[in-house]
């Protein structure tokens, strides 16, 4: 025996023109299809964590720091790192943590913004889906 998966959707925004998929395999659990389905309309954004910021980025963020801020008082560069006046050296501008934090801040804000959008739409679409199963011959 065979079962027969249909997946139809309604006419949607998220969904204009309805479609069926048919496949033949072991018991199919309807809900897992209807989740992997909705995954695939947008995917979510991860949020960054406080010590997630590329290396690549880290190195954009510095040559801002260079161009836009001043360095704190007690602080010199020496041509390759940033020194201050206890002797510890860096090789990144000393704000560039702050640049960084507000980089994180604002990729999350536009992480919220978009991960609340697909949201919406998986749910406008999950409102446009039906999956169900048949046994029998196809």
């Amino acid at each position: 025996w065979e079962r027969k998966l249909t997946v139809t959707t309604r006419s949607t925004d998220a969904a204009p023109d309805g479609y069926v998929l048919i496949a033949s395999t072991e018991p199919i659990d309807e809900g897992a299809v209807l989740d992997m389905i909705m995954r695939c309309i947008e995917p979510l954004y991860e949020l960054r964590e406080a010590e997630v910021v590329t290396a690549q980025e880290m190195r954009e963020l510095d040559v801002r720091a260079r161009s836009e801020l001043p360095l704190p008082e007690g602080t010199f560069f020496n041509g390759v790192n940033y020194v201050d006046w206890d002797g510890n050296h860096s090789k990144w501008h000393p704000q560039v943590g702050q640049l960084a934090d507000e980089f994180r801040r604002r990729k999350n804000e536009e992480a919220h913004a978009h991960n609340a959008l697909a949201k919406e739409r998986v749910d406008v679409a999950r409102k446009g889906v039906s999956v169900w199963c048949s046994s029998g011959r196809l």
